[in-house]
């Protein structure tokens, strides 16, 4: 049986990024998406001199497809690890897209509107898509 993991279909360019960290935690990552026969890839500049800000932020990425294994894996991680801590679990929603602005876990960034693919507009971080809107001009039109 070959499985995705063999052979990527689309260019990484494609994908979409679901963790920014270091090469540890983005390996960690990958192990625990692979032990879940979730495809993934690491990218970002590995080759090199370490730069003087530090080690270099690295993407995590999967396919478009995986989105919702990989959210549902990730969360149920972070409320395990929660659990494990003696803490409180927060309710189901990791970036709350209804609010007016939100700020992107990945970057910091305080941003008002996610881009059409529910990514951060500044460093392409997935964070999900928002909740769909009422069209106001389709209530006036049955009438």
């Amino acid at each position: 049986m070959e499985d995705k993991q063999t052979a990527l279909d689309f260019p990484i360019e494609e994908m979409v990024t679901v963790f920014l960290g270091d090469l540890q935690n983005c390996r960690e990552r990958l192990l625990t998406l692979e032990e879940h026969e979730i495809p993934a890839v690491i990218v970002g500049e590995l080759e090199g001199e370490i730069p003087t800000q530090g080690p270099p932020t690295l993407e995590l990425r999967v396919y478009r497809e995986d989105i919702e294994a990989v959210v549902e894996l990730f969360q149920q991680i972070w409320q395990e690890t929660l659990a494990s801590a003696g803490l409180e679990a927060i309710p189901d929603q990791i970036v709350d897209l209804s609010q007016d602005t939100v700020v992107c876990p990945g970057c910091q960034t305080e941003i008002a509107e996610v881009t059409d693919e529910g990514e951060c507009p500044e460093c392409g971080l997935f964070l999900g898509f928002p909740p769909e809107e009422d069209d106001p001009s389709e209530e006036n039109t049955s009438s």
